[in-house]
Formats: C-alpha cells, structure tokens, sequence
C-alpha cells in the first residue's frame, strides 16, 4: 500500500503538468479560432461597406444633380 501511495505522489505532478499543457495547448487553439472568426468577420464588413458605399456614392449623386436642376 505504501508502495502505490509513493507511485501515485510521485505521478500527480507528471498528471497536473500533462494536464495544464493540455489546457494551454485548447486555450491557444480557442485564441487561434477567434482570431480566424474575427478575420472573417472583417473582410465581409469591408466587402459590404465597400459595395453599398458605391451604392450610396450613386444615390447621392442623383439627389445632388436633381437638386441642381431644381434650383
């Protein structure tokens, strides 16, 4: 009984060691996954604001011309 008691001492902290990469190893992996999701994010936020700041360009541009000729 002394004999298991001593090997079990002995592995917990190899056991908590293991354990706490494995737990930094998902946190860099969780950070890596936002990361990606945020990138993502951003490039369809560009691409839209892109595509309706032509649009917008356009309709100001008609308001601005019949305003012109309305003077």
């Amino acid at each position: 009984m002394k004999n298991a008691l001593k090997t079990l001492s002995f592995d917990l902290p190899v056991m908590l060691k293991s354990k706490m990469l494995t737990v930094k190893s998902q946190k860099g992996a969780t950070m890596i996954e936002y990361a990606l999701i945020a990138g993502l994010i951003s490039v369809a936020v560009i691409g839209t604001v892109t595509t309706i700041g032509d649009e917008l360009v356009a309709v100001f541009g008609k308001i601005i011309a019949e305003l012109a000729k309305a003077k």
